[in-house]
């Protein structure tokens, strides 16, 4: 991933790397490339109102049929923080961030979103006055299905935490799918294969 200032604006440009053999053909005749992919969502998690960094544009490089590199381009977001950071330090306003991160969980799955690499560094946040601002990465491998509670709690799976961070999310989680708030806390734990 490389940052660049272009005419007065930051950009965020990230390269895919050359698939395998096989690949190459199936990115060439017949499958979107990545970034294709990543700028898609992108687009699309806007228009649901889901935070993301704004698309720019995206670039295939081909050699005959078969499929190269592929770059993917963004606005830089303005969120300085990664759902990590909340296991690193401490914010004091931890409790307010975990619910505003499990509303924009909610908010994918509400619209048959399921970002499939939901982990710890593709979830970015910023704290404001009024609210918390959440964005959403790495958006190549959303899958688009109806996503039930079980299947909801248990994209939340690679984010570390400890059980009260779990008892947050869950909280708000299910507060805005009308889950029961108990019943997607055991999910979560039980789910959960990241151990602090």
């Amino acid at each position: 991933m490389r940052e660049i200032d272009y005419k007065g604006k930051e950009l965020v440009i990230k390269s895919f790397c050359k698939p395998n053999p096989v690949n190459q053909i199936v990115y060439g005749l017949f499958r979107s490339s990545k970034a294709q992919r990543s700028y898609e969502y992108a687009e699309l998690l806007l228009k649901s109102g889901i935070g993301t960094p704004q698309p720019v544009g995206y670039y295939t490089e081909r050699t005959g049929l078969l499929f190269m590199r592929s770059y993917y381009v963004s606005l830089k977001s303005e969120c300085p923080h990664i759902y990590y950071d909340l296991v690193k330090s401490h914010f004091t306003g931890q409790e307010r961030i975990l619910r505003a991160i499990a509303r924009a969980t909610a908010a994918m799955h509400e619209h048959g979103y399921l970002h499939k690499d939901y982990s710890r560094g593709n979830i970015l946040f910023k704290e404001t006055e009024q609210d918390v601002k959440v964005e959403i990465i790495d958006l190549n491998r959303i899958r688009f299905r109806e996503i039930g509670m079980e299947e909801g709690c248990k994209n939340f799976e690679r984010l570390p935490g400890t059980h009260e961070m779990f008892a947050v999310l869950a909280d708000e989680y299910a507060k805005t799918r009308g889950y029961d708030a108990d019943e997607c806390f055991k999910l979560i734990v039980k789910f959960n294969t990241v151990h602090l």
